[in-house]
């Protein structure tokens, strides 16, 4: 389903060129749960945004489920994220003065899903992440814990067929990590394709990954299946 061949990614900073990624070919099956893991700086973040279209590769191609989207005009790579992919980023970019809600439902607002399913959706992953009655409240009020459920939740609101997630684990306590665990166990049960970026992966051996890809110094320095 997602298949790399030759990507490399490379960071301008100041007078230096810095390479993030380096000629990493790998292909992920569909349904497959992917742990990227490696040192911080290590690269994983990069290649986890090049696999999900947010970047676009320096060198080489990313192919999601055959169709090339490294070389796609962003306004695409954007409509193909908001249709078919949910991404849990480290820094969550919620809108802190903005209510549970509109933070929760604001990916769907530009596509043509009528807002009754939008509020059903909205509503029912609410509950499932024991945030319903915070729905008005301000994420700047939110703890760091139902932050991260928030972060978990709007990931899903489209019912992605990928799911791509950027140290999820970082600063959870344990009963959010359990939570975490389970809903990943629940991706893979439902077919969903799922790339974490991890320095922690111990954490999630119980959700029972198939793929680990370790990455040094921005190359693939180890696969295991």
């Amino acid at each position: 389903m997602i298949r790399l061949t030759g990507v490399s990614k490379i960071f301008e900073t100041g007078n230096q060129d810095i390479t993030a990624v380096s000629e990493v070919s790998v292909s992920i099956p569909r349904g497959a749960l992917t742990l990227l893991t490696g040192n911080n700086g290590s690269g994983k973040t990069t290649l986890m945004l090049l696999m999900a279209g947010i970047l676009s590769p320096d060198a080489g191609r990313v192919y999601l489920d055959g169709m090339d989207i490294s070389r796609l005009p962003e306004r695409i790579r954007s409509r193909i994220r908001r249709n078919r992919t949910g991404i849990i980023f480290q820094e969550r970019f919620f809108i802190r003065t903005a209510p549970v809600w509109q933070n929760l439902v604001l990916s769907l607002i530009p596509t043509e899903r009528p807002m009754a399913d939008i509020r059903n959706k909205g509503k029912a992953l609410l509950r499932r992440f024991g945030l319903e009655e915070k729905e008005n409240v301000r994420c700047g009020r939110l703890s760091g814990g139902e932050k991260q459920r928030l972060a978990i939740a709007r990931a899903l609101i489209n019912d992605p067929d990928v799911i791509f997630a950027d140290e999820p684990t970082t600063h959870l306590d344990h009963d959010v990590l359990q939570m975490l665990t389970r809903e990943i166990q629940n991706w893979k049960t439902r077919g969903k394709t799922v790339v974490i970026a991890t320095h922690q992966p111990e954490l999630l051996n119980a959700a029972g990954p198939d793929i680990r890809l370790t990455l040094e110094k921005g190359r693939l320095a180890r696969e295991e299946r």
